[in-house]
């Protein structure tokens, strides 16, 4: 029943506080199971999926005639599609594909050293660079090219801090608004920022420009800094609180 089946990518199992879990990974079910079922099946997994071997194991500990009907039960899971399925993966034709956002790395590196920073400080564990004006437009004619008729696009302005390259963006965005001519597209714009560089001139830039914004803050002053930092250690809260306070009473989407 389940000799050639691939537990290690198809199921998670593990234990929370008194419960023990099942995941079925592929349609997302969750099963609590009992102490039998759970060992039943960590036998099984041991086993390579030979069951009656697994039943055999654990015969001394728990009786087999519960363990056969646990397995009665598997057997109706599997055919209901809710308990070991198998993985479908779907027929995508990636050269078909239409393409409507882009994520636009423009800077992989940051004027903060935040501890917890998933992009390793910002450079993404490589050495620190920024886009330039060529490469940004050549990505933005690959996206109107791969749009198909798609007329809305989305563009995330993002790094590291993107706002380490303020100039070139302004020059994109333009570059962008002028190929929405020629094109019958719309460009909807987005920038994620921790906010350092967001002075009175790029907030006026933003709004003129119907830019979203996604801004980055922890809490308080003693949350914040303890781990969003400046390259010399100082707490950066002072310097991103003001902007964000202009950039809210803007009110800016």
């Amino acid at each position: 029943m389940l000799r050639s089946y691939d537990f290690a990518a198809n199921i998670h199992m593990y234990k929370w506080k008194d419960l023990s879990i099942l995941l079925d990974v592929n349609t997302g079910a969750v099963h609590l199971l009992d102490d039998i079922t759970y060992d039943l099946v960590n036998e099984i997994i041991a086993q390579e999926g030979n069951t009656q071997t697994a039943v055999s194991n654990l015969s001394t500990t728990y009786p087999r005639a519960e363990m056969e009907e646990i397995l009665g039960e598997f057997r109706d899971l599997i055919k209901a599609d809710a308990m070991f399925t198998q993985d479908e993966t779907p027929d995508i034709r990636f050269p078909d594909l239409k393409v409507k956002a882009i994520c636009l790395n423009v800077a992989h590196a940051c004027n903060m050293a935040c501890h917890y920073c998933f992009a390793s400080q910002g450079d993404f564990g490589m050495k620190p660079c920024l886009m330039d004006l060529d490469t940004a437009k050549r990505t933005m004619d690959f996206l109107i090219e791969k749009s198909g008729d798609i007329r809305n696009l989305e563009v995330d302005f993002f790094g590291g801090e993107p706002l380490l390259v303020k100039d070139m963006l302004r020059e994109l965005v333009v570059y962008c608004r002028e190929r929405e001519k020629e094109c019958n597209k719309r460009f909807n714009f987005t920038l994620t920022t921790n906010c350092v560089l967001l002075d009175d001139k790029m907030i006026d830039w933003v709004i003129e420009n119907d830019i979203a914004m996604i801004m980055s803050i922890d809490g308080r002053p003693e949350t914040h800094d303890r781990h969003r930092v400046m390259k010399n250690g100082e707490g950066s809260y002072d310097r991103v609180l003001p902007p964000i306070k202009k950039m809210v009473a803007r009110q800016p989407v």
